[in-house]
């Protein structure tokens, strides 16, 4: 291995361990342990360049260590790496590595508060537009029953003063759960408003939380006619708890027939 390829894998010694999610890496000289809740494997090292980036690969089999692709290196001997990979898998979604240091994993997953200080009361009662989306990975997730897991999106717009289009779509990692397109009427989204600017929603309006784990949470926007507007998400960890009711929330969206 020459010099400078060499003086990379030698700033890569000792223990990295993944933002997103349990995977640890030792490394040795030119050896890789590879741990996952238990079980382990271990991998000849090589460095190799490809079109100005580092790339750390199995030297017996090149591209891949298992599940988990080659590694590629962001940052620097000086400043330090981050290695970065992919789940290797063709049916559904695939898990991002981000290998770091144990020390800053620990700054990574600290909460940022990026929440603004947005009005709590909205007085009109008048939606243009409303948008939600939520992240369902696990079954009671949310305190949500009745679907699916996977991503969903509900999306409103306003047509005239009469009708509303509506729109709520769900997907899985490789095929779409649901897709139903409705029409809402003025009383329909009367109701809707009315509860979107009691206490439990509009009482957070501007709430942000996220972290640094890659995860997908919630959010959820709505503009009034009045040009009011509501913000509302989290990302990452703080993504896992929702600070409003979002079952009740979907109910609503269940009023126009998305079972």
């Amino acid at each position: 291995m020459e010099k400078r390829l060499q003086t990379v894998l030698d700033s890569l010694q000792g223990r990295w361990v993944d933002v997103n999610g349990e995977s640890v890496l030792d490394i040795q000289g030119n050896l890789m342990k590879y741990s996952h809740r238990g079980w382990s494997k271990n991998y000849n090292l090589l460095v190799r360049e490809e079109n100005g980036r580092y790339i750390l690969d199995n030297r017996d089999e090149a591209y891949s260590f298992g599940v988990m692709s080659a590694l590629e290196l962001s940052g620097d001997v000086l400043h330090g790496y981050e290695l970065h990979a992919y789940e290797q898998i063709l049916d559904g979604d695939s898990h991002a590595y981000r290998f770091v240091r144990e020390e800053k994993k620990a700054e990574l997953l600290k909460t940022e508060d990026l929440s603004r200080d947005l009005p709590k009361v909205i007085e009109s009662r008048s939606i243009r537009e409303l948008t939600l989306v939520f992240n369902y990975d696990s079954p009671g997730k949310y305190g949500l029953e009745d679907l699916q897991t996977g991503s969903y999106c509900w999306e409103i717009s306003k047509k005239d003063e009469e009708t509303w289009s509506s729109e709520f779509r769900g997907s899985g990692s490789s095929y779409i759960i649901m897709d139903v397109r409705q029409e809402a009427d003025a009383e329909y989204m009367r109701s809707l408003a009315e509860f979107l600017c009691g206490e439990d929603i509009a009482g957070h309006n501007g709430y942000y939380m996220k972290n640094s784990v890659n995860k997908a949470g919630y959010s959820l926007y709505v503009t009034f006619d009045s040009g009011e507007r509501l913000s509302i998400q989290a990302s990452g960890d703080p993504g896992d708890t929702c600070v409003f009711s979002l079952p009740a929330l979907v109910e609503y969206a269940k009023k126009l027939g998305i079972d």
